[in-house]
């Protein structure tokens, strides 16, 4: 991949969300490359995305486990198909 032009590389490897995925990538200590590979694998890269076993979203967080995050974070107003 290193020797394809940026506008097929583009292609092969989007970056949506960038500033969101940089600022998370900072706060939670985890590598961009990695969300991004999470996304592209779970959802590639569509918000709202919904598997036959209910994950939902970029990432594909199950309903359930997305409630205890958000209980964590202290957040009470939240959509599984929203990046943020």
């Amino acid at each position: 991949p290193l020797l394809l032009p940026y506008s097929i590389t583009s292609r092969l490897y989007p970056r949506p969300h960038k500033e969101l995925v940089a600022e998370n990538s900072k706060l939670f200590e985890v590598d961009e490359n990695i969300i991004y590979a999470i996304m592209r694998q779970e959802s590639f890269f569509r918000e709202n995305a919904i598997s036959p076993s209910n994950a939902r979203g970029l990432m594909q967080v199950m309903p359930s486990t997305g409630k205890l995050i958000a209980k964590k974070l202290n957040i009470t107003n939240y959509s599984l198909h929203d990046p943020e």
